[in-house]
């Protein structure tokens, strides 16, 4: 006789979501709040022009609430956390893109800044899709 599996969230698989989007919560968060205030610093530095960083960190802003609120409503929006893993890969192509065709000219640190970044939210990518699965 066959048994079907059981079609409730796990309490381990929603906390490992939470964790995924709360990390990526703050990350987001602490990176549009840099970005945002210190665009007009940090544009030179980095290659990057000023309304880009200020555009990406309100992006990031708005996107750190949205996933804040995503971790609150779990686990009835499980499926979303995985929404925001393919998100964030979609994130790492651009930043790699970015990069490889000199959509800026970014300086030296410019570059280890955008592929540094591209790295951790790869990680925050893994996470997600692993917790939603």
């Amino acid at each position: 006789m066959a048994t079907l599996a059981p079609t409730t969230t796990s309490h381990d698989q929603t906390t490992t979501a939470r964790r995924a989007l709360l990390l990526d919560a703050v990350a987001s968060g602490a990176s549009g709040l840099l970005a945002t205030a210190g665009a007009g610093l940090l544009a030179e530095p980095l290659g990057i022009p000023t309304g880009w960083l200020l555009g990406l960190g309100i992006f990031m802003l708005l996107y750190a609430a949205d996933l804040w609120l995503t971790a609150r409503a779990l686990p009835r929006s499980l499926r979303h956390v995985r929404l925001f893993g393919f998100g964030n890969l979609g994130w790492v192509a651009a930043s790699v893109a970015v990069v490889a065709f000199g959509a800026w000219s970014l300086t030296g640190l410019g570059v280890t800044v955008v592929l540094l970044q591209a790295a951790a939210v790869a990680g925050f990518a893994v996470m997600q899709i692993r917790a939603a699965a």
